[in-house]
């Protein structure tokens, strides 16, 4: 027996010092900092890296114009070569040939090239004195050539352009869907840590009760009006009562240690929520609708998906197309040198030619294959945007529904407080005059303390779907310093 009463006794001791641990650990937290909504979103934007690295996405996405409008740029081609060879009649001769030449694609598809090029001939042995050796040839061409099908009106530069447009709008998209998630996650979190608080707050008032009911036993029972079976039965509340204050307490921590996380604070700050007071107004159904289709990043990031599908759909209508190409050229040709007479010969000459370009791909099965998947892509895209929007209609008529609901609870809950506050100061009176006993206005203590709990919880459940509504529709960022681009 003293071996299991020693056992017994260093469980006991154990239990307590985990208990002081935690709860040593628990109230080492920092002060709590009151903070708002609000202000607790602002420091998760400032803290979040996803929202920096979704910047430098912006920022890449912004570089996409610069290399469409490249395809407009001027383009140099230069080159130069000496031989030694033999020509086409067996004299041995020297010669020099460099070419210069540049071209530019203009934004309405019409292509420029301006070439010229010099030419240095000295043979050997001359064939007739009166040709000229050494011989210096130039030439200066302007070319222009122009799409008439495939590649009219430069639909790759006008369709990689309007791309390029829109990369930097998904991106920046990419951005808005990070901040309403985080959104999401601040408001389950921030309304979470209030409605422990609220508990804890309800379960410590419920102790301090219990505790005036154990010093009335215990004067009952020396008056011989209570037995030990009412000691127990009470003192076995107060131990349940401590041990959900516990399991609420590690919950609590467990709240303001993921808040923390996503603010960039220290593990054991805390944070107490500071709720509005404001009375919540209830917006028209319709009202609420339009602007969460507005607001919706996701519905946004799909018209551009459908938007860049289309885009892809053009861009395969053209490919599929025969490529037929008209072009002009319009030059000049010189040459001269000194013959073996000793004489300066020298010609010059306009050349110019018109021509059309045909190619025509007799196999379109490829082309035409990416075009059917263009056409698909964009069906899915279209089928995708309707789910979104029935989601998002679902989403907003059930948070309206819910607020009209937990708005009415809450009224009967604030109701049913009045009716506990009259109760209490009715039984208080009583008992001041001896017609009450300690435990029947205790009860009713708990009955009051009840109904503001349920209150409490009910206002703290209005707030929460009020900003998840909020986040919706895009009111929450009005609330808050840095709102989204």
């Amino acid at each position: 027996m003293g071996f299991l009463t020693k056992t017994k006794l260093r469980c006991f001791h154990l239990t307590h010092l985990i208990t002081t641990l935690v709860l040593v650990n628990f109230m080492a937290i920092v002060q709590a900092e009151t903070l708002t909504l609000e202000q607790v979103l602002q420091q998760a934007i400032d803290n979040n890296i996803g929202l920096k690295i979704a910047d430098l996405g912006v920022q890449k996405s912004q570089l996409e114009r610069d290399k469409v409008e490249a395809m407009l740029g001027i383009n140099l081609n230069a080159s130069a070569k000496t031989n030694h060879d033999v020509s086409f009649l067996g004299t041995p001769s020297n010669r020099l040939d460099s070419t210069v030449s540049a071209s530019k694609l203009l934004a309405q598809g019409i292509a420029v090239s301006l070439s010229g090029r010099y030419s240095y001939e000295n043979a050997d042995l001359a064939l007739s004195p009166i040709l000229p050796n050494p011989n210096h040839t130039t030439s200066l061409d302007l070319q222009v050539s122009q799409p008439l099908w495939r590649g009219k009106d430069n639909i790759a530069y006008i369709e990689s352009l309007a791309n390029s447009g829109l990369s930097e709008k998904m991106a920046q998209l990419q951005n808005n869907a990070i901040r309403e998630q985080l959104a999401n996650q601040v408001t389950i979190l921030f309304h979470g840590i209030a409605l422990l608080s609220q508990q804890v707050k309800n379960i410590e008032q419920g102790i301090q009760r219990t505790d005036r009911m154990i010093r009335h036993i215990k004067n009952n029972q020396s008056l011989g009006l209570s037995e030990r079976k009412d000691i127990l039965q009470i003192e076995a509340q107060k131990n349940a009562q401590l041990a959900e204050k516990q399991n609420l307490l590690v919950n609590l921590q467990q709240q303001q240690i993921n808040l923390n996380r996503l603010l960039g604070r220290d593990a054991n700050s805390e944070i107490q929520p500071l709720l509005g007071q404001q009375a919540v107004a209830m917006k028209p159904l319709d009202e609420s609708l339009d602007k969460a289709k507005q607001a919706s990043t996701l519905l946004a990031l799909q018209k551009y998906k459908i938007e860049l599908a289309e885009s892809v759909i053009r861009l395969n209508q053209d490919a599929k197309k025969d490529r037929l190409n008209a072009f002009a050229t319009l030059g000049s040709r010189s040459s001269h040198g000194e013959n073996g007479l000793g004489q300066s010969i020298g010609e010059f000459d306009w050349a110019g030619s018109v021509g059309v370009e045909f190619q025509q791909a007799m196999d379109k099965r490829g082309v035409n294959a990416n075009l059917s998947q263009a056409r698909l892509d964009r069906s899915v895209a279209l089928h995708e945007e309707r789910d979104l929007v029935i989601n998002l209609e679902f989403q907003v008529k059930g948070l309206v529904a819910e607020i009209h609901s937990v708005k009415l609870a809450n009224d009967a809950a604030n109701l049913r407080l009045q009716s506990e506050h009259e109760k209490l100061i009715e039984a208080e009176q009583r008992y001041k005059t001896g017609r009450a006993t300690t435990m029947e206005l205790i009860r009713f203590e708990n009955e009051f303390a009840s109904a503001e709990l349920v209150l409490n919880l009910k206002r703290i459940e209005l707030q929460t779907k009020v900003v998840q509504l909020d986040v919706l529709t895009g009111d929450i960022w009005q609330r808050v310093v840095a709102l989204p681009k």
